[in-house]
């Protein structure tokens, strides 16, 4: 505002007081005489024109990112490591049971998750710093009131320009339908295989019988020969003793043919380990070695030389080769010119996959029907369940890998089991192959 002046008296002045207080006149700006333009000189109509529209646009997206992220129930986080700030979306707070203002931090996350799942989520994480910046895992969320929930995570980790992390950002999608299906499912599977299991033992209960009964005679034809010795006045203490020796060696072959039997019987979860996939071969072998050799089976291994690690339930690869051999056992049941040969063999292919397959020189598979045979209840013996291969395949499946057939032109058929290579290992698996062994169990042995 002008300051106010006072002006002496001039006579010539009319209408102003001697004294009176005046104000300057104030001056025209530059920007009225138009010598600065305004900022609506500037603009053009069209240009706030698409502005306006511009901006109704990205709040039309926003809404329906919002509304989608709402539908399939998606919550959006961000980590800032420079102002160590932890922001998450209003949906992603609901889903983890935080409330709209509470502060959030890595400990509060951490803490809300199954105690089970902390560890794994800290290596993702610690992956995504050290590795590419991709963060990807599934956890599960112990809700204040009791619910658990799954949930599955996948983030970007963003760099300054020092190469040193920035900001982690990412969403979290809610998968416990997902999760809940899935262990039904497994349930299920579960259920089956135990059935299918009991059915396999039954044809091999004639075997299973005779394995039990060899240690079991031995034991007692030891026993009678220690009491026909100690019922003499003089008896070698070194003869007893290695009788004695003789008798647990038997006690724990046939304590080993029990726990076999009760591994295979019980009802049990999927509980999925390192394994070996050449020691896993050799352990069916010998599980069946009186079946096969009264079947006057011809078997041959071609094995890869070295460790081949995979990770899966013990019992459950183990009944799929079960089924698989005791299906080419029966193929090659009828008069046939071939001799009586199943071969067994184990590779590493590429990807990182191991393969085992199981090939017999039987009937071979109808042509056109190398799917069909997959199918539920699809059976070609009389009384058979029609389940075998079916959950065989399924079992494989759960397990990341898969199982297919074909012919071996006029020589039988061929079974292909892949599963991903371990990635656990088997350190402690000690592998004696050659480089390509080839064993051949005798007819008569």
């Amino acid at each position: 505002m002008p300051k106010p002046t006072q002006r002496p008296h001039d006579p010539t002045d009319k209408g102003i007081a001697p004294g009176e207080d005046v104000h300057e006149p104030p001056q025209p700006s530059l920007r009225s005489q138009g010598a600065i333009p305004r900022n609506d000189d500037w603009r053009d109509p069209d240009d706030a024109l698409r502005t306006v529209k511009l901006g109704r646009a990205l709040r039309a997206r926003d809404q329906q990112i919002s509304l989608a992220a709402e539908a399939a129930n998606i919550g959006f986080w961000s980590r800032d490591f420079e102002r160590e700030d932890f922001w998450a979306s209003d949906k992603w707070r609901a889903l983890f049971g935080f409330t709209s203002s509470e502060t959030l931090n890595l400990d509060k996350f951490l803490q809300r998750l199954h105690p089970n799942d902390r560890e794994t989520t800290l290596q993702a994480l610690e992956n995504a710093y050290q590795g590419d910046g991709s963060y990807q895992t599934e956890h599960r969320v112990l809700l204040p009131d009791g619910q658990v929930r799954w949930f599955a995570c996948q983030g970007r980790l963003e760099l300054n320009s020092e190469d040193q992390p920035l900001r982690l950002q990412g969403i979290s999608l809610d998968i416990t339908r997902r999760k809940l299906a899935e262990l039904e499912a497994q349930a299920h599977r579960n259920e089956a295989a135990h059935l299918l299991r009991v059915a396999s033992l039954g044809e091999l209960s004639s075997a299973l019988a005779h394995e039990l009964k060899q240690p079991l005679t031995a034991i007692l034809s030891n026993v009678q020969a220690a009491q026909f010795l100690l019922a003499r006045d003089n008896f070698d203490l070194q003869q007893v003793s290695d009788i004695l020796s003789d008798i647990v060696t038997d006690d724990k072959r046939a304590a080993e043919v029990i726990d076999r039997l009760h591994v295979l019987i019980k009802r049990r979860e999927f509980q999925p380990q390192p394994l070996e996939a050449n020691r896993l071969i050799r352990d069916v072998l010998q599980f069946m070695n009186h079946e096969l050799t009264g079947r006057s089976v011809q078997v041959v291994t071609e094995l890869t030389a070295g460790v081949l690690s995979i990770r899966g339930d013990r019992v459950q690869l183990q009944q799929v080769l079960l089924n698989l051999i005791l299906n080419a056992v029966d193929s090659m049941s009828q008069p046939m010119k071939n001799d009586r040969t199943l071969t067994l063999r184990s590779r590493r292919m590429v990807d990182n996959v191991i393969q085992i397959s199981v090939a017999d020189t039987g009937h071979g598979i109808p042509p056109g029907y190398e799917e069909t045979i997959f199918e539920s209840y699809y059976t070609t013996k009389p009384g058979g369940l029609g389940l075998g291969l079916s959950l065989s395949r399924s079992i494989l499946i759960a397990h990341g890998g898969h199982l297919r057939a074909e012919n071996q032109g006029s020589s039988g058929a061929i079974f292909h089991c892949t599963l991903p290579e371990g990635r656990d290992g088997c350190a402690s698996v000690q592998s004696q192959d050659t480089l390509m062994e080839r064993e051949r169990y005798p007819k008569n042995a």
